[in-house]
Protein backbone atom coordinates (compact mmCIF):
# COMPACT_ATOMS: atom_id res chain seq x y z
CA UNK A 1 0.00 0.00 0.00
CA UNK A 2 1.48 3.41 -1.14
CA UNK A 3 2.39 4.94 2.10
CA UNK A 4 2.23 1.85 4.66
CA UNK A 5 4.25 2.70 8.08
CA UNK A 6 5.33 6.14 7.16
CA UNK A 7 5.63 8.09 9.83
CA UNK A 8 6.36 11.43 8.44
CA UNK A 9 8.86 14.59 9.96
CA UNK A 10 6.85 17.28 11.46
CA UNK A 11 8.82 19.67 8.47
CA UNK A 12 7.24 17.00 6.26
CA UNK A 13 4.00 17.00 6.82
CA UNK A 14 3.31 20.69 7.64
CA UNK A 15 4.31 21.25 3.97
CA UNK A 16 2.01 18.28 2.56
CA UNK A 17 -0.88 19.56 4.66
CA UNK A 18 -0.23 23.36 3.84
CA UNK A 19 -0.11 22.65 -0.08
CA UNK A 20 -3.24 23.78 -1.91
CA UNK A 21 -4.27 20.64 -2.68
CA UNK A 22 -2.87 17.28 -2.42
CA UNK A 23 -2.73 16.33 -5.91
CA UNK A 24 -0.93 12.29 -5.42
CA UNK A 25 -2.79 9.27 -3.98
CA UNK A 26 1.44 8.34 -2.66
CA UNK A 27 0.79 11.85 -0.31
CA UNK A 28 -3.02 11.44 0.81
CA UNK A 29 -1.68 7.99 1.83
CA UNK A 30 1.29 8.62 3.56
CA UNK A 31 -0.85 11.47 5.49
CA UNK A 32 -3.60 9.47 6.25
CA UNK A 33 -1.66 7.03 7.35
CA UNK A 34 0.38 8.73 9.41
CA UNK A 35 -2.44 10.42 10.88
CA UNK A 36 -4.23 7.27 11.39
CA UNK A 37 -1.18 4.39 12.34
CA UNK A 38 0.60 7.09 14.56
CA UNK A 39 -0.96 9.67 15.58
CA UNK A 40 -4.39 7.78 16.19
CA UNK A 41 -6.23 10.15 14.82
CA UNK A 42 -9.05 8.57 12.64
CA UNK A 43 -10.77 11.74 11.89
CA UNK A 44 -7.68 13.13 9.81
CA UNK A 45 -6.94 9.80 8.43
CA UNK A 46 -10.67 9.55 6.81
CA UNK A 47 -10.17 12.69 5.47
CA UNK A 48 -6.81 11.90 3.28
CA UNK A 49 -8.26 8.70 2.74
CA UNK A 50 -11.31 9.69 1.31
CA UNK A 51 -9.27 12.26 -1.08
CA UNK A 52 -7.24 8.61 -1.82
CA UNK A 53 -9.72 7.12 -3.12
CA UNK A 54 -11.40 10.48 -5.27
CA UNK A 55 -7.95 10.10 -7.01
CA UNK A 56 -7.88 6.76 -7.84
CA UNK A 57 -6.62 4.52 -4.68
CA UNK A 58 -8.81 1.33 -4.06
CA UNK A 59 -7.26 0.16 -0.50
CA UNK A 60 -7.71 3.90 0.32
CA UNK A 61 -12.00 3.47 -0.36
CA UNK A 62 -11.90 -0.11 1.63
CA UNK A 63 -10.12 1.58 4.79
CA UNK A 64 -12.70 4.53 4.68
CA UNK A 65 -15.18 1.43 4.75
CA UNK A 66 -13.09 -0.32 7.53
CA UNK A 67 -13.18 2.83 9.43
CA UNK A 68 -17.08 3.22 9.24
CA UNK A 69 -17.75 -0.48 9.56
CA UNK A 70 -15.60 -1.00 12.98
CA UNK A 71 -14.96 2.26 14.97
CA UNK A 72 -18.31 2.54 17.42
CA UNK A 73 -17.26 6.72 17.55
CA UNK A 74 -17.99 7.00 13.63
CA UNK A 75 -20.01 3.63 13.50
CA UNK A 76 -22.29 4.12 9.81
CA UNK A 77 -22.94 0.81 8.00
CA UNK A 78 -24.28 2.47 4.94
CA UNK A 79 -21.58 4.88 4.61
CA UNK A 80 -19.37 1.73 4.91
CA UNK A 81 -21.17 0.12 2.14
CA UNK A 82 -20.84 3.30 -0.12
CA UNK A 83 -16.88 3.07 0.54
CA UNK A 84 -16.74 -0.48 0.16
CA UNK A 85 -18.61 -0.14 -3.21
CA UNK A 86 -16.19 2.76 -4.59
CA UNK A 87 -13.52 0.23 -3.80
CA UNK A 88 -14.91 -2.47 -5.59
CA UNK A 89 -15.48 -0.09 -8.71
CA UNK A 90 -12.07 0.89 -8.36
CA UNK A 91 -11.11 -2.97 -8.81
CA UNK A 92 -10.59 -4.03 -5.42
CA UNK A 93 -12.70 -6.62 -5.81
CA UNK A 94 -12.34 -8.33 -2.37
CA UNK A 95 -14.48 -5.30 -0.44
CA UNK A 96 -17.45 -6.99 -2.10
CA UNK A 97 -17.44 -9.59 0.95
CA UNK A 98 -17.55 -6.85 3.34
CA UNK A 99 -20.82 -5.24 1.56
CA UNK A 100 -22.27 -9.15 2.36
CA UNK A 101 -21.38 -8.81 5.60
CA UNK A 102 -22.79 -5.90 5.89
CA UNK A 103 -26.04 -6.88 4.42
CA UNK A 104 -25.47 -9.90 7.03
CA UNK A 105 -24.61 -8.36 10.12
CA UNK A 106 -26.06 -5.27 10.28
CA UNK A 107 -28.62 -5.51 8.56
CA UNK A 108 -28.04 -2.75 5.99
CA UNK A 109 -30.97 -2.52 3.29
Amino acid sequence: MPGEGVRLKESELYEMTNKEAITSVSDAMKLANHYAIYRFDITNGIKYWKIAANLGSAIAAYNVGQCYSTYSNIYDPEEAEHWYAVAVKLGYTNAAEKIKELHTLHRVP
